[in-house]
């Protein structure tokens, strides 16, 4: 029966994993896009479709831990004994629970990235339109040239 336990716990993980991939693959997919800074409606729609497709994974992955968990807590009081009967089995699932850790970690990295540029991409915007002259254009670029030096 605890082979079994393991075997299934081993599996969630596995799952996990599986769909933190899918998320940071998503999420790298994403920055590729705001960094290209195309706001075309095709890429708007992309990006959107990608975001759902991110919040379905995330449910899972919530799901999977809550498996995870209520299926750990029938075993906990025998990790002990699964140590010794299977060491080959918990040693898998611990690299497996720490590989998982460092795809969340690269993940909230990427997502924190995202949210940097998209906040830059919306502050722009949010400033009131002006007419600019010949002259303003001109001395805005001689010191944004300047500052690229």
């Amino acid at each position: 029966m605890l082979r079994i336990k393991l075997d299934y716990l081993k599996e969630l993980l596995d799952k996990k994993m599986g769909a933190l991939s899918k998320i940071y693959n998503i999420t790298e997919n994403q920055n590729m896009i705001l960094l290209s800074k195309e706001s075309s409606p095709e890429a708007n729609v992309f990006f959107a479709e990608m975001n759902k497709e991110k919040l379905h994974l995330i449910d899972e992955v919530i799901d999977l831990d809550r498996l995870f968990q209520s299926s750990f807590k029938e075993i906990e009081d025998k990790l002990d004994e699964a140590g010794k009967e299977y060491p080959e089995t918990v040693k898998n699932m611990q690299t497996l629970i720490n590989e998982i850790l460092e795809k969340d970690i690269s993940i909230r990295a990427w997502e924190q990235k995202n949210k940097e540029i998209l906040d830059q991409i919306k502050k722009p915007s949010q400033k009131p339109v002006q007419k600019a002259g010949k002259n303003y254009i001109l001395n805005r670029y001689k010191s944004n040239s300047k500052k690229d030096s």
